[in-house]
């Protein structure tokens, strides 16, 4: 009931005021006046217009910013899937190029020693066992390869070690910084020969000795040491070291020499290598005269 009087009073109201609306627009008519009359509406709905003009602005600049917000978002998307197309080439590409300088090496082996038979590998894992004072490497390669106990393991640089173990899918191979590892070498430019051998106290600097090198011989730093290739292990002009240091051994009067293989034996930079599983067997062109 009280419902229903709020209701009709609101209704009276309201007739009443377009009853004086319309009363007080005809009065102004009739005086001629209406001109005043639209311009006082103008001024009494300029206040109403301009509110709902800044109202529309803001709600049509919230939908441009929202807008935004989601073609940056979209944007941003877009430009991390790039990015992770370009990252994918990039690693493809550092791929196809540590297997162009594999192969190169590999080429370049056959090339220098064209009666070379070999088995390209990988380096899984590097040991020090001081007991032995000697240093091994395990490679990715065993006797499904062809891999034998014996054969010279080398790189694109030089001699590594041979092997002293065989798996069926892997080899361990005793390297030249072993005390064990004993290689007969040549000295290129002096002639002279000695035993390339490790010495485990050197082998945090990285070096190993040549040792047997008589008395009288004039060793230079900076000559290269090659395998002499004189026995059945080793062929004949694999590149060893060179020599860092020169020292007299007053005991048995002959020279020694601190030497640097050319292999990087810690494999960090190269992890790949080769092993010889086949060679012919070839002797200094000065033994091949005299016999």
């Amino acid at each position: 009931m009280r419902i229903m009087r709020k209701v009709n009073k609101f209704l009276i109201v309201c007739i009443s005021l377009a009853v004086a609306v319309a009363l007080f627009s005809a009065t102004f008519a009739a005086m001629g006046r209406a001109n005043l009359l639209r311009e006082v509406g103008a001024t009494l709905l300029y206040p109403f217009q301009w509110l709902f003009t800044t109202v529309g602005e803001s709600f049509d600049g919230a939908a441009r910013y929202f807008t935004s917000i989601d073609e940056l978002i979209e944007e941003n998307e877009s430009l991390r899937a790039e990015n992770e197309e370009m990252k994918g080439q990039l690693i493809e590409a550092e791929i196809i190029a540590e297997e162009n300088m594999r192969l190169y090496g590999y080429l370049s082996m056959k090339e220098l020693f064209t009666d070379f038979e070999l088995c390209q590998a990988t380096v899984i894992s590097t040991e020090k066992v001081q007991s032995e004072n000697a240093v091994y490497i395990t490679l990715s390669c065993g006797s499904s390869s062809g891999v034998e106990v014996n054969m010279p393991v080398v790189t694109q640089t030089g001699l590594v070690g041979y092997v002293c173990e065989v798996s069926s899918e892997w080899c361990r191979v005793k390297t030249l910084m072993s005390s064990s590892c004993v290689v007969s070498a040549l000295c290129v430019t002096s002639g002279e020969s000695g035993m390339a051998v490790g010495d485990y106290s050197l082998v945090d600097e990285g070096y190993f000795r040549l040792t047997e090198i008589s008395g009288d011989a004039e060793l230079e730093v900076g000559e290269i040491i090659v395998t002499r290739g004189d026995g059945k292990l080793y062929p004949y002009s694999v590149p060893v070291g060179r020599v860092v240091s020169v020292e007299k051994n007053a005991l048995n009067r002959t020279v020694e020499a601190v030497c640097q293989p050319f292999v990087d034996m810690d494999f960090s930079s190269d992890s790949h290598v080769m092993v010889i599983t086949g060679f012919e067997t070839r002797l200094p062109e000065s033994e091949t005269e005299a016999e």
